[in-house]
């Protein structure tokens, strides 16, 4: 008379365990998969627009960056000119004085406007096109 349940050899058993789960694993996992998958997007207009809103970004960029150029190159030709105009008037007392001070600061003023601007365009390209290629 034979055992029951039948003795098994460890090696067959091995594989038995195997075959089950290769069998039954796909419909195991997809009842408790909870892992996190990739989001893929269904509109095509979705992913255009942020396709093209990298160049769009980049008009900003060459906009900005270009008004910071002509401030900073108005801020210096003003800047020359005011101290070539102070030094022909060749006039030292408070009241020349107080007008020359005046126009540095409007001076000030615009290398600070441009600075701005400046940074402005340094901000839209590293947050929407790239990592900025700055010293340090």
């Amino acid at each position: 008379m034979s055992e029951y349940p039948p003795k098994m050899k460890k090696e067959s058993i091995i594989f038995r365990n195997v075959v089950f789960f290769s069998i039954y694993r796909s419909k195991w996992m997809d009842e408790k998969d909870d892992t996190c998958k990739p989001y893929q997007p269904g509109s095509t207009t979705v992913r255009a627009v942020t396709a093209s809103s990298k160049w769009l970004f980049a008009l900003a960029v060459i906009g900005t960056a270009m008004i910071a150029i002509y401030l900073f190159v108005v801020g210096f030709i003003v800047t020359l000119t005011t101290i070539v105009s102070s030094l022909a008037a060749s006039q030292f007392d408070m009241d020349s004085l107080d007008k020359f001070m005046a126009e540095f600061i409007r001076i000030i003023d615009i290398f600070l406007v441009a600075t701005v601007f400046y940074i402005i365009a340094l901000g839209f390209y590293e947050l929407f096109i790239a990592k900025a290629p700055l010293p340090g």
